[in-house]
């Protein structure tokens, strides 16, 4: 924390401690100088009340301000703001190094930086697409950030261990004095074509902004690399020369790194490099001849760092292409390419059509706009270039901003007469893709890396790349949802054009076509979300309003969405002819319903809960991504409270019902297993009542449950379980490395087979899951097959050797989820292990009033078992360990985490360690953290 008399270098003001500075008033925390000033928009003065409500200690302005705490008074705020910017945020040791020029800044950064980190030096870069360390990013809209934001991510970058950092110098930039106070290490410029002449009017005064990198930013002992093949290379020479900056030069006429050839290749290119009277050959999967010289330009920035060519020239093979700069983004059924490219000047749309038009046998076909509110003079040179240059020219919108996109347009058109003219962007790359041909190559220029379009102030979500990729999974895929069917199922209107191809209510989890359901609970609201959701790739949006700031197109309005996500589950499995498998029960679902998922999957199509999506949301989650092609759905159904079960069968209603067990769970909630018993009985009351109810014949319930089916009217009960008026009868399950042998009976038939699975309860989920599988009438034989390929997933009993202090130990990962029941069938399967056990055991939850008696019965299981070590989380595993023999004891924690260093310490060779809790107690992060992930 640095005080105000040392920024300002002033004895005679307030001895006040500043903990920020900043002229955004929202970003003002307690502690902050806010710096008020007039700009051509709006007045800083204005929100000096606010400023000083959130916490602001001090104000600087050269206006008349009145206000409850001190004013500084200076005649130029953005400057000295900036000054005192550089002693808040020091960044001393952080090496800089800096790119100007009108084109290929953001691909020569990216390339610095790729090159730097694989050579092990931690590298950020900085610029048009944010910042971006191997351990910080932050994104970004400005190619150059004010002066006060730059220092403060300097030093950022400095506190995260970054040595390097690579960043573009605009213009605007250089003009306004934004690297003051910072000195670049190393210097680059690529070169100088028509841009911002809105801004510096003259190509003379555009050229001279960007001479300020040299003249006041380039260190004393500083390097400038310069491209030899551009008209300002002997100016630029010149001017380095009298300041005493070394020189590196590139291109076919430099004298450092000369471009010596250049050969096209289907995947890129490859170019031959003279350096040191030396030739080197390059093979670079990158497109565009001038992409050469933005690696050469990088090459040399390294260089100018110090780092040698040997060291350099081996990566260089590695390199793609940074996001939006000539990058392939698919590929159409027929074989057109299609690329994007943030061309929007006259000369980068000339030089990625000049680029293209050689890897091109078919038609070159481009499709471009120009923004709003910049240079016009250059819409009719890029209409000029476009209809010389491409085959076939789809005119649309790019950034309109404030202008009318038709003007825009108009003013493109009258230069490139063999254009059609499409006036959504979306529309335009929709109609483009659809009309390529084979060997045809398709530019979606001027936007590149953007993930939105700015319209009359508002910045919708929109990328060149996700629209592309939207109209290619279509092509290749039929929708999971066609508009029409959306309409159907939610009963409102729906874009014709809407198309998607799966459904979700997480946006951390979206794919390219999804449909995004903006779910609202009383924690969240889902429509916070809705524009990072298409951001990431999602086609539509359903919503309970109309939000501003996304295209009307993507969003279906529905008065409620959680009732829109039941209404596609209802509609999906009224289309579907698939036999639906219903899966419930206190133990296994899970682990059956992978079993049994993966075994139809040999068979034919099958569709199946994701992870354990088995509640209120996630099953009609599961149905509504359901094809309506589908042969098989293996769905899971679980329940915490009385009802839902058959609010859940509602929306599966199965043909095939699998009840796995009875047992003591969420019993906060159910006096006893019985009511447990009554409630997931419900489920046949939704059932095809000429299907099959399949019941584990040893469970206590037993009888119950198949009364209570048969009195609904289910035709056929299968039977299994350990005695022999089961149908599918387990004789026998022993274990042997890692594996059970399981021998059963069914129909007569001897079955064996192996499953590398180890305990007793697993072989029995495998005979649930055959059970199902004659159900279905699919095929037993083939499925045991299928049985004896898989392991455990992850939190299901998965076991994994792990490294950690030298030391190999075998963990079993259990850690998903836990009552009575599972607690000791996992425990047993410990017990079956040869070398030391150790049991890491946490709370398991909604077990009611029974609960610490319970977990109280865990001491006999692990005397039974032979465990040697008891490890607890959570405050009644912690009373359970209070209570056990001090040659059982371990350590207790409250948190998981808590436990990782003892266990680090505590552990020996070859120890087997189970982990096992319902899933709330965080056992799942205690074994990241001793994995170290």
């Amino acid at each position: 924390m640095t005080s105000l008399r040392e920024l300002l270098n002033d004895m005679s003001q307030p001895d006040l401690p500043i903990t920020g500075i900043t002229e955004n008033v929202s970003e003002v925390q307690p502690g902050f100088l806010f710096c008020a000033i007039k700009g051509s928009k709006a007045n800083g003065a204005d929100f000096v009340p606010e400023a000083v409500q959130r916490g602001a200690c001090a104000i600087l302005s050269n206006q008349e301000i009145a206000t409850t705490v001190p004013v500084i008074y200076v005649e130029n705020p953005r400057k000295t703001l900036l000054q005192m910017s550089i002693k808040l945020y020091p960044s001393p040791q952080l090496k800089k190094i800096a790119v100007t020029g009108t084109n290929g800044k953001t691909s020569t950064v990216y390339y610095v930086t790729e090159i730097l980190n694989a050579l092990g030096i931690p590298t950020a870069s900085l610029g048009t697409i944010g910042v971006k360390a191997p351990n910080f990013f932050v994104a970004g809209n400005m190619t150059t950030p004010d002066g006060v934001t730059l220092n403060k991510l300097f030093h950022q970058l400095q506190d995260k261990q970054i040595q390097i950092v690579a960043l573009e110098a605009s213009s605007h930039g250089l003009d306004q004095g934004r690297l003051e106070g910072n000195l670049m290490q190393v210097a680059a410029f690529t070169n100088l074509t028509r841009d911002h002449l809105d801004y510096h009017k003259t190509m003379e005064n555009y050229l001279k902004a960007k001479m300020h990198l040299f003249t006041d930013y380039l260190s004393p002992n500083g390097t400038a690399v310069l491209n030899a093949d551009i008209p300002e290379y002997f100016a630029l020479k010149e001017l380095c020369d009298r300041t005493n900056h070394p020189v590196l030069s590139y291109g076919k006429n430099a004298q450092t790194l000369k471009l010596l050839h250049q050969t096209l290749t289907s995947e890129g290119q490859e170019i031959i490099v003279s350096f040191q009277n030396k030739e080197f050959a390059i093979p670079l999967k990158i497109y565009g001849d001038f992409q050469a010289y933005n690696i050469l330009c990088a090459v040399g920035l390294c260089m100018g760092l110090g780092l040698s060519w040997e060291k350099i020239y081996p990566i260089l093979s590695t390199l793609v292409p940074p996001e939006g700069r000539l990058q392939v983004v698919g590929q159409t059924p027929k074989g057109a390419k299609i690329f994007v490219d943030y061309a929007h000047t006259p000369d980068a749309l000339e030089r990625v059509l000049l680029s293209l038009r050689a890897h091109t046998s078919g038609k070159l076909v481009c499709l471009f706009g120009c923004g709003g509110n910049r240079d016009t003079g250059k819409r009719s040179q890029m209409g000029e270039i476009a209809n010389r240059l491409a085959d076939k020219v789809y005119i649309t919108d790019d950034n309109p901003r404030f202008e009318e996109p038709e003007l825009i347009r108009k003013a493109i058109q009258n230069t490139c007469p063999k254009a059609i003219v499409v006036d959504n962007r979306r529309d335009a790359i929709a109609l483009a893709i659809q009309n390529l041909e084979a060997n045809d190559t398709l530019i979606l220029a001027g936007k590149g890396h953007e993930s939105g379009q700015s319209i009359k102030g508002i910045n919708y979500p929109f990328n060149d790349k996700i629209e592309a990729q939207l109209v290619l999974k279509f092509l290749e895929h039929s929708p999971l949802w066609t508009s029409t069917e959306l309409h159907m199922a939610l009963n409102t209107p729906v874009d014709k054009k809407i198309k998607v191809s799966g459904v979700t209510f997480n946006s951390k989890e979206v794919h390219v076509g999804d449909l995004f359901i903006a779910l609202t609970n009383g924690k969240t609201d889902g429509h916070l979300y809705v524009k990072n959701a298409l951001e990431k790739g999602a086609s539509a949006c359903v919503v309970d309003h109309l939000l501003p700031d996304v295209f009307p197109y993507q969003q279906i309005v529905v008065p409620d969405t959680t009732l829109a996500l039941q209404s596609l589950a209802r509609f999906a499995r009224m289309r579907t002819t698939a036999t639906v498998i219903g899966i419930t029960g206190s133990c296994g679902k899970t682990t059956t319903k992978e079993m049994l998922t993966a075994c139809l999957k040999e068979q034919g199509k099958t569709h199946a809960t994701q992870k354990n999506l088995n509640n209120n949301l996630g099953v009609p989650f599961t149905l509504a991504n359901m094809p309506a092609d589908t042969q098989y759905a293996v769905i899971e159904m679980g329940i915490s409270h009385p009802k839902e079960m058959s609010e859940l069968s509602d929306f599966v209603r199965p043909d095939i019902t699998l009840i796995t067990n009875i047992a003591p769970a969420h019993q906060e909630y159910f006096p006893d297993t019985q009511a447990i018993a009554q409630e997931k009985i419900h489920i046949v009351d939704y059932q095809n009542k000429e299907g099959t109810i399949i019941l584990n014949h040893t469970d206590a319930h037993y009888q119950f449950l198949a009364d209570t089916a048969l009195s609904a009217g289910v035709k056929k009960i299968i039977r299994f379980g350990s005695d022999d008026k089961s149908d599918f009868q387990l004789l026998n399950a022993s274990t042997r490395d890692e594996m059970t042998l399981v021998t059963a009976h069914w129909h007569g038939e001897r079955l064996k087979y192996v499953l590398h699975f180890t305990g007793y309860h697993f072989a029995l989920n495998s005979l649930a899951t055959l059970a199902a599988i004659d159900a279905a009438g699919a095929s037993v034989e083939t499925a045991i097959h299928t049985l004896e390929t898989l392991s455990p997933v992850e939190g299901r009993g998965k076991t994994a050797s792990v490294i950690i202090e030298g030391k190999t130990l075998h963990f079993i990962d259990d850690a998903y989820n836990a009552n009575p029941v599972s607690m000791k069938a996992s425990l047993e399967a410990l017990g079956l292990r040869s070398g030391r056990k150790i049991a890491v055991l946490g709370d398991m939850l909604e077990l009611g009033e029974k609960s610490y008696q319970m977990h109280l019965d865990i001491l006999e299981i692990l005397a039974q078992n032979n465990i040697d070590r008891l490890y607890a989380v959570g405050p009644i595993m912690n009373q359970v360990f209070d209570l056990a023999p001090p040659s059982l004891q371990g350590a207790k924690s409250l948190s998981a985490t808590g436990l990782a260093d003892i266990l680090r310490f505590d552990l020996q060779e070859g120890d087997w360690v189970l982990f096992k809790a319902s899933h709330g107690t965080g056992l799942d992060a205690l074994i990241k953290k001793l994995k170290g992930e």
